[in-house]
């Protein structure tokens, strides 16, 4: 396992190490004691299973600093086995952890917490979608009946007017009567035709509606597009 600059080369700069979080870079959702103390117990059982080769620098491997005896001692990482000054990493003995280490595992917990939001987000979108489904199989079943009545509608009044025509030409007499008669009908109609508008009003009102919801949907995948965004930033920053 190798790390690090040749013997003799100090690395002052600490980003060249981490290309997209910087060596103090801690987690959102965590206290980083808590994440050292959850850090130092993975190194405990590492040192059960396997033992880390240390690499045997003269100068700090994360801040470049030189060893000097009794002055600045090396230490070494119980997890990758770098060099490092004691600035530089925390715990003593078998739990010394560098902090190079501590960041890359803050940096896994927070990949894992966004996916979990990711993962939020995405029920909240399928159920989304599920009720505009929902809402799109009645606002079609409504407008299927709709057309039906239609066509019925149209039909009855055909038919009555067939009849009143027939009635008209069978008894010219009775006209004034025929007329009343097809006057009643024509207000029934003209009623019929007003419902009619009403029912296409309202059937514009729930479109407008699902226009609406359609419109929250896209907000959400937006957010969504965000949120992977950030996890794939996180990503390729681990």
């Amino acid at each position: 396992m190798s790390f690090g600059a040749p013997k003799g080369e100090k690395l002052r700069d600490r980003s060249l190490l981490t290309p997209s979080l910087s060596m103090n870079s801690l987690s959102l959702f965590k206290d980083p004691k808590l994440s050292t103390i959850s850090m130092l117990r993975k190194v405990n059982k590492l040192n059960e299973d396997e033992k880390v080769q240390f690499e045997e620098k003269d100068f700090c491997q994360l801040c470049g600093a030189e060893f000097k005896k009794f002055l600045k001692p090396r230490h070494h990482c119980r997890t990758c086995g770098r060099s490092v000054c004691s600035k530089c990493c925390k715990g003593s003995g078998e739990n010394r952890i560098c902090d190079m280490c501590i960041t890359e595992d803050e940096n896994k917990e927070l990949k894992n917490t966004y996916e979990g939001v990711l993962e939020e987000k995405q029920n909240q979108l399928e159920a989304l979608r599920q009720n505009i489904i929902s809402l799109d199989k009645r606002t079609a079943e409504k407008k299927q009946q709709l057309e039906i009545n239609k066509n019925n509608l149209k039909e009855d009044l055909k038919k009555k007017l067939k009849e009143t025509k027939a009635q008209l030409s069978n008894e010219i007499e009775k006209n004034e009567t025929l007329k009343a008669d097809l006057e009643m009908k024509r207000e029934e109609l003209l009623k019929r035709k007003e419902e009619l508008t009403n029912i296409e009003y309202n059937l514009g009102k729930k479109k407008t509606f699902l226009k609406t919801k359609k419109e929250k949907l896209e907000e959400k995948e937006l957010e969504l597009e965000k949120i992977r965004a950030k996890l794939l930033k996180y990503q390729e920053g681990g």
